[in-house]
């Protein structure tokens, strides 16, 4: 198995996880979940918190959003630093399951700002008819910075409604687009109406 390639992420809801069904393989290879025929080892979630519990080795977040209810493992995270119960947020993490029940292993969380990112990541489903797949890969740390750079200048050219593609792209250059695009599927940004996006803070 290659280990610098990361593997891809889905942005799905709970129920396309509670759904799905579960396929448990040998070796080093992914367990997955079977969504729209594709074999899915790593997603994307966002939802709220509604409960929180501390285990012997772990923290155990419930996330509701909207579609169904499923828990989150967390393993040395403390979580509890940052976020509280009736927060928002955004989990990349790996489908799992213990006797029957799915839940998610969470590689990264991320505290949002408020619901409004629950109803943009809902909006984007049923855009993309609820299966909206995000590729994420090693990238040089030079493209890394330029990234960065982006990310700051949408951060400042937002006055609070987002930010066009166009004036991005306007002030950075064409060669930009490829990394707007990476920014909308890593999480960093999102498309809150069509060419207009807005930073996650």
């Amino acid at each position: 198995m290659d280990e610098n390639k990361r593997e891809t992420a889905f942005k799905v809801n709970v129920k396309d996880i509670l759904d799905a069904p579960y396929v448990q393989q040998e070796g080093w290879d992914p367990n997955y979940i079977v969504i729209n025929n594709q074999h899915i080892s790593k997603i994307n979630l966002i939802g709220n918190i509604i409960q929180i519990e501390d285990e012997s080795t772990y923290e155990l977040l419930i996330l509701d959003d909207g579609s169904g209810v499923l828990s989150i493992r967390a393993y040395n995270k403390n979580l509890k630093n940052f976020i509280a119960i009736g927060d928002f947020i955004n989990v990349i993490g790996q489908p799992r399951i213990i006797g029957d029940q799915k839940f998610i292993l969470g590689d990264i969380i991320r505290k949002l700002p408020d619901e409004k990112w629950l109803l943009f990541r809902n909006l984007e489903l049923k855009k993309k008819d609820n299966f909206v797949k995000e590729k994420t890969k090693e990238i040089p740390s030079q493209t890394k910075d330029k990234k960065m750079q982006i990310y700051e200048t949408i951060k400042s050219l937002d006055s609070g409604n987002g930010v066009a593609i166009e004036d991005v792209i306007k002030k950075e250059g064409l060669d930009v687009e490829p990394l707007i695009q990476d920014l909308l599927q890593n999480g960093d940004i999102f498309e809150i109406s069509p060419g207009i996006i807005k930073p996650l803070e």
